[in-house]
């Protein structure tokens, strides 16, 4: 079993966070042989409610890697009488933190930036994608090679999103983690000329963590 197929039975059973889980809502086969479209919803045992919808690429190979997409996602999730938050919460770094084990070397995470309101901004001001919001929490992860992409898909127009990959072996590492390192250390030279905003002041923060505990190294 592969273990984007770990990957699923893992979200069919339920991945607990806290007194919730994370738990698939539907799942039915994508474009592909290879591919599964899951709808993912929380959980607290009485009532599920949709959270995020995702891809699962199992790969071909020796041809093609697998991939997992993250898409949809609600910033609000009303359940019970209680509304979650889904960014910088515990739902999210459950989701991610199952979806970066089940990714190897050289795999590739795609993340829907829409309803991410500060991973977005910093895309779209220039930052380094590993000083947002997302691409930090993705570079604690394993994933150290980013990319902001917008993806035209003809009348169906994809949105904003960040690619996270996985490096294929140390030698790759070093690559990616040099170039990391040297675009922290451009962005942390021109943050005078940047505007006064509390996502600015955490991008900041975060590059400064990152140069000063040698992350990058």
């Amino acid at each position: 079993m592969s273990q984007i197929d770990t990957l699923l039975q893992r979200l069919q059973q339920g991945v607990r966070v806290g007194d919730l889980s994370l738990v698939a809502l539907e799942t039915r086969p994508g474009r592909f042989v290879e591919e599964t479209y899951l709808a993912l919803g929380v959980t607290d045992g009485r009532e599920r409610v949709p959270v995020a919808d995702l891809i699962l690429y199992r790969g071909r190979p020796p041809y093609y890697r697998a991939w997992v997409e993250i898409f949809a996602q609600r910033p609000t999730v009303p359940l019970g009488e209680a509304t979650l938050n889904y960014f910088d919460s515990g739902l999210e770094k459950a989701l991610l933190n199952a979806v970066a084990a089940a990714l190897g070397p050289g795999e590739r995470l795609f993340v829907d930036c829409e309803a991410d309101a500060e991973t977005l901004q910093g895309i779209r001001w220039g930052f380094p994608e590993v000083v947002t919001r997302l691409g930090f929490l993705l570079y604690q992860l394993g994933f150290t090679w980013f990319k902001g992409w917008y993806y035209p898909e003809g009348f169906r127009e994809g949105g904003q999103k960040l690619q996270a990959e996985k490096p294929v072996d140390e030698n790759a590492r070093f690559r990616h983690e040099r170039g990391l390192e040297e675009s922290v250390h451009l962005f942390l030279a021109r943050v005078d000329d940047l505007p006064p905003h509390p996502a600015v002041a955490r991008a900041i923060e975060r590059a400064h963590t990152l140069v000063s505990t040698d992350q990058t190294r």
